[in-house]
């Protein structure tokens, strides 16, 4: 019995139940759906930079402005100097808006349900900050 809604992994294993390749995707699951984001954070901010302009198209100026949003979300509370800081505290911040947004999305699930997602991301952060106290 499973206790969760069933996602794009569990459906794929129940179509191939007899296939032992599928039991590898059961156990990565977290890990795909993680991959999934990643590729289409790279292909959203690809797209939208292959053809940077003074006057943005659509896209440009929709993340222009997200991402000008971020950058001074993370300013107003650490002031001027925690621009150095934004490059990592806000791509941290979209990954992980993305990934719990992604288990809004039917057949998906969100990979910070799951403790290794969560720790992983726990310790380049933990990484990081030591790093920048030296």
């Amino acid at each position: 019995m499973h206790s969760e809604l069933p996602n794009l992994i569990t459906l794929i294993q129940g179509l191939f139940h007899n296939a032992a390749w599928t039991e590898n995707l059961v156990v990565w699951e977290n890990v795909i759906f993680s991959l999934i984001i990643s590729f289409v954070l790279i292909a959203v901010f690809y797209f939208a930079s292959r053809k940077s302009s003074m006057i943005p198209g659509r896209l440009q100026g929709a993340l222009e402005v997200f991402v000008g949003g971020v950058d001074d979300f993370i300013c107003g509370i650490l002031g001027p100097q925690g621009r150095k800081y934004v490059p990592f505290i806000g791509t941290l911040f979209i990954y992980i808006l993305l990934m719990n947004l992604m288990g809004l999305v039917p057949f998906m699930k969100s990979s910070t349900a799951s403790w290794s997602t969560t720790l992983a991301l726990a310790l380049c952060v933990f990484f990081y900050l030591q790093y920048t106290a030296f």
